[in-house]
C-alpha cells in the first residue's frame, strides 16, 4: 500500500478478515495524520469480496499477500481482464 501511495495512485484495501480490528485501526491513524478522504479505501470482507474487486473495471492492478490458492484465483480473474497482478 505505502509504495502504491507514494507513487500517486489510490488504494483500495481488502485486508484478511482476521485483521478487520488492525485495519480499522491504521484507517484511523491514516484519517488523523491527515491523509486525504477516498485515497485510501477499505473493504472488509472474505475471498468474494477479494475476487469482487479484482473483477472491478476500476481496479488497474491488484496486489496479494496469501496463500498459494488465494493467488491462483485472483491471477486467473486478473489475466482474464488484462491486469496486472
Amino acid at each position: 500500500m505505502a509504495a502504491a501511495l507514494l507513487y500517486g495512485n489510490a488504494v483500495v484495501w481488502k485486508p484478511s478478515p482476521m485483521a478487520a480490528r488492525v485495519a480499522d485501526a491504521v484507517m484511523a491513524r491514516l484519517t488523523e495524520a491527515g491523509c486525504p478522504p477516498g485515497l485510501v479505501g477499505l473493504v472488509h470482507g472474505g475471498d468474494e469480496a477479494a475476487q469482487w474487486l479484482a473483477g472491478e473495471p476500476g481496479i488497474d492492478a491488484v496486489t496479494l499477500t496469501g496463500s498459494e490458492a488465494a493467488g491462483f484465483a485472483l491471477g486467473e480473474i486478473c489475466l482474464g481482464r488484462h491486469k496486472p497482478f
